[in-house]
């Protein structure tokens, strides 16, 4: 990826300015910092990874490819959303949960590439070949 999301480990901050709960990601003071939204991409992205056993690098460039990594942009003419710019109705004909959900989205387009229905991200084959 060419960048890091963590603070250096050496420096020192008060517990108040680093204790952050993200879903099941808790960062303890003086050890790792993620800020704004990089924490919800990379957090988001790892969940549906770990689940589905999909390449957390191929999500990453799928979501970097489709959206920018840009939770609320809209595509498509406005009908694709978020992270992985999923049209409503494909999220709700193959998924459950929030729309809207980063989280969410992240962990559909891993169960979706699971089930072999890559060909609904056009970034599809970019971001295979970007890994590999």
């Amino acid at each position: 990826m060419g960048h890091s999301l963590f603070a250096d480990s050496h420096t020192n901050y008060s517990s108040h300015d680093i204790s952050i709960s993200l879903n099941s990601c808790f960062l303890e003071p003086n050890r790792a910092i993620i800020w704004g939204n990089q924490a919800i991409v990379w957090e988001a992205i790892r969940e549906a990874s770990n689940k589905y056993n999909v390449s957390f690098d191929l999500l990453y460039a799928i979501a970097k490819c489709e959206s920018g990594l840009n939770l609320t942009i809209s595509g498509d003419h406005n009908l694709a959303y978020g992270l992985f710019q999923f049209h409503l109705t494909t999220f709700n004909k193959n998924c459950e949960g929030d729309y809207k959900s980063p989280r969410d989205q992240a962990i559909c387009c891993a169960k979706m590439i699971s089930q072999g229905l890559s060909d609904n991200w056009t970034c599809y084959p970019k971001a295979l070949a970007d890994i590999l």
